[in-house]
């Protein structure tokens, strides 16, 4: 798995979803899919941490947590994955206090 590949689809997914052109489903199975990876394989078959995974992992977790129908209608699905988008993209740095690793 190349985890370069993984954050930049992971960004195309979150840009579509908050544009509202994908459902909150298409998130979620691919948040599922990363972490049953990694959930299944073991540390030598995985491939080397990145720089970016502490943003990366942050934001595969809070899909996890906000792709459900009280989060997106309330709004905060919306708000906090927009939040998680720019740490991914680096336009933002990601509060120290925040909390993202692998599986």
């Amino acid at each position: 798995m190349d985890l370069n590949e993984k954050k930049e689809t992971l960004i195309k997914l979150l840009e579509l979803f908050l544009s509202d052109r994908i459902p909150a489903d298409d998130l979620s199975n691919f948040s599922w899919d990363i972490i049953e990876y990694f959930s299944k394989n073991s540390n030598h078959t995985l491939p080397p941490t990145e720089k970016f995974e502490r943003e990366f992992w942050f934001t595969i977790w809070q899909i996890q947590h906000l792709c459900d129908d009280d989060h997106i209608s309330d709004g905060s699905a919306a708000k906090e994955l927009s939040s998680a988008l720019s740490y991914l993209k680096k336009d933002k740095a990601m509060p120290t206090e925040f909390v993202g690793r692998r599986p």
